[in-house]
């Protein structure tokens, strides 16, 4: 039982490198507009988490891309959210912006009310805002 399971993370664990691997490979200038809302999402947070400014800056466009054909995307708005969080955060912002932060969230837990994302935010920006 133990080397099935170990097997089975393995061959995930596989599988997602070599994911992550070819979308290190793709262009996204010329191919944004034939992606899907979810191909968009995934791109979107693949630069996300590169953390450089060409790479937000990317992210930005995949998500408003996305955001644009599926307002209402529960992942699309934690995208967003998630990096609005961290522009504020780069920022070190204080007031609004956290009141902003926290409707974010609590628009999107009024969609889905479990979202553990939408939840963490809700949590940081009531932190933050004291």
């Amino acid at each position: 039982l133990k080397t099935t399971h170990t097997e089975e993370c393995s061959v995930h664990t596989n599988s997602e490198i070599y994911n992550i691997r070819l979308e290190r490979k793709k262009t996204i200038p010329e191919q944004i507009d034939s992606l899907s809302t979810w191909q968009l999402l995934r791109r979107a947070e693949y630069h996300q988490q590169r953390l450089n400014p060409s790479d937000a800056k990317l992210a930005r466009d995949c998500l408003s891309t996305a955001l644009a054909s599926e307002p209402d995307s529960v992942d699309g708005l934690c995208l967003d959210a998630w990096q609005y969080f961290w522009d504020i955060s780069a920022r070190h912002e204080s007031g609004d912006q956290w009141k902003k932060l926290e409707e974010k969230a609590q628009y999107i837990l009024s969609l889905e009310p479990k979202q553990s994302q939408a939840l963490n935010l809700l949590g940081i920006a009531t932190m933050m805002d004291g």
